[in-house]
């Protein structure tokens, strides 16, 4: 688990403006020595002025510069990363409902795929699973239907979807680590606004993206990438279950943090990338502290 602000201060500044203008300052500090003592026991040649003032300022020009990248550094580290929260799978225990869904949406249209294969899709949009499950034919021909027809069904099903134990309680633990929180979701604006009342976060969170904010949801990068503009584009981290969710992160070079409740395994999870696995979001809690939420 890497920690960032456990490195040296000096070692994350570039090396070369630290010694540039260490080394400027240094021979300015020299020359303007050297400069007072001529004034004060010899006349000074303009040659000799004009060089140590040269000098003088340009020193002065490197050690303000490398100081305001001393300031920039600590401010950063001083600002904890966003949280991108995954929502279906990693805070509602909603990922079998939709599997069932989609099984049920595709038999309609004379697809009939195992329930298996339509778990290991969750986590992507409606706008990519189709394509993925059948194919991109069937995708253009009857894919909107199939998309319309899931909602329906998951619709059935939305009463059964319950919080994990301890989803609110994270969002408040990373709250009071000054973290701002964002929901990116690929959910519909109707489910969304569901499971923000079943955690009672609406008032918690700093926004939440739906299926309607981009036009390509996950494994591409465009909600999370939304979701760190709503927070000033500082830098993010993820947490999701799936590993979809690693691999629009990772596009941005933004890390992620799965839990196992979406029921995608932690060999596979570790393997797209993610930078931790924790069993639950209990457990994701109890060690905070070994995160970049540290």
């Amino acid at each position: 688990m890497f920690r960032e602000r456990d490195k040296p201060m000096l070692v994350r500044v570039s090396s070369k403006l630290t010694l540039a203008g260490l080394a400027f300052l240094a021979v300015a500090m020299n020359g303007a020595v050297l400069l007072v003592i001529d004034l004060l026991f010899d006349q000074p040649t303009v040659t000799i002025t004009v060089v140590v003032m040269v000098l003088v300022y340009t020193g002065l020009w490197f050690g303000l510069g490398l100081t305001r990248r001393l300031t920039r550094e600590r401010a950063t580290e001083m600002t904890p990363p966003a949280a991108i929260l995954d929502i279906d799978g990693t805070l509602v225990d909603s990922n079998y409902q939709h599997a069932l869904a989609w099984y049920r949406a595709f038999r309609l249209h004379g697809v009939t795929l195992p329930v298996w294969r339509c778990h290991r899709a969750i986590g992507m949009g409606g706008d990519q699973l189709v394509k993925h499950l059948a194919g991109e034919g069937f995708d253009q021909e009857q894919g909107d239907t199939v998309r319309t027809e899931e909602h329906a069904l998951f619709a059935q099903l939305r009463h059964e979807v319950q919080p994990f134990a301890g989803a609110r309680g994270l969002i408040e633990d990373l709250k009071a680590r000054g973290s701002k929180v964002v929901i990116s979701s690929s959910a519909k604006a109707e489910d969304l606004q569901h499971y923000l009342d079943l955690l009672d976060a609406r008032e918690l969170v700093d926004g939440w993206t739906d299926s309607s904010t981009v036009e390509r949801t996950k494994p591409a990068p465009d909600l999370i990438a939304a979701a760190l503009e709503m927070v000033g584009g500082g830098p993010g981290v993820m947490i999701g279950d799936s590993t979809w969710d690693v691999e629009a992160a990772k596009q941005l070079k933004v890390p992620t943090i799965c839990v196992r409740t979406g029921g995608f395994g932690a060999d596979e999870l570790l393997e797209a990338g993610a930078e931790s696995v924790h069993d639950s979001i209990v457990d994701l809690r109890e060690r905070l502290d070994d995160t970049p939420f540290g």
